[in-house]
């Protein structure tokens, strides 16, 4: 059915008090068994090594998109756009049927995609100038793909390489913008839903404005 592609009162006179006896207990029988020894402390979590964070995001493969062989052609006729945080992917449905299952970037724990029902409001023809772009080293090799300087930190005698994002969907009600770009499949962003630029491409030319835009875990 798909092609492959690409968060107290006192008392005057008081009664004497008894003083009661102390209790007599019996010592616990000797034992041949020796007490446990105390336990050690815990070991602290090492600080993670920024340049293992680097490559595992240079590594990481891009998931699968899968797309209906007639989803260019019922793109215009979309009814939903479903986004699953957790699994990080996007879905166009038209009815019940998928179109396209894509795998998009969200927001990470401390800056999160918002989280509610939305729609599309707005496709601009040109996509503002973003915080958003790559890593590379002075010599031009690439560290980190798709990072938004706001919220990662600028590795030490790296450039930041700006990218304009090729597309964008707007969302109504404060909701998080859909660019193209570095679709990585995690929690990497600033909040911005990244989709494959050909699938942010493709949407941004059929989807109708108006169109409801579900983001959830």
């Amino acid at each position: 059915m798909f092609e492959k592609i690409i968060t107290a009162k006192s008392m005057s006179n008081p009664l004497p008090v008894k003083t009661p006896l102390p209790l007599i207990t019996a010592a616990p029988p000797a034992t041949n068994e020796q007490a446990p020894p105390p336990s050690s402390p815990t070991p602290h979590e090492p600080a993670k090594d920024p340049k293992q964070d680097i490559l595992i995001r240079l590594l990481r493969p891009v998931p699968d998109t899968l797309l209906h062989p007639e989803a260019e052609k019922r793109l215009p006729q979309a009814t939903a756009i479903i986004v699953a945080l957790d699994q990080h992917r996007l879905r166009i449905l038209q009815n019940t049927e998928i179109l396209v299952d894509a795998p998009v970037a969200s927001g990470r724990p401390l800056s999160p995609t918002p989280e509610g029902d939305f729609t599309l409001a707005t496709k601009p023809t040109s996509a503002p100038s973003l915080r958003y772009g790559h890593y590379r080293t002075a010599a031009g090799t690439l560290l980190v793909r798709g990072a938004f300087p706001k919220i990662d930190p600028l590795p030490v005698e790296a450039v930041f390489d700006p990218v304009t994002p090729k597309m964008m969907l707007q969302l109504s009600d404060d909701g998080p913008l859909i660019i193209g770009g570095e679709a990585t499949g995690a929690a990497t962003t600033d909040g911005t839903l990244v989709l494959p630029d050909k699938i942010a491409i493709l949407l941004h030319e059929t989807l109708p404005l108006g169109l409801k835009v579900t983001i959830g875990r």
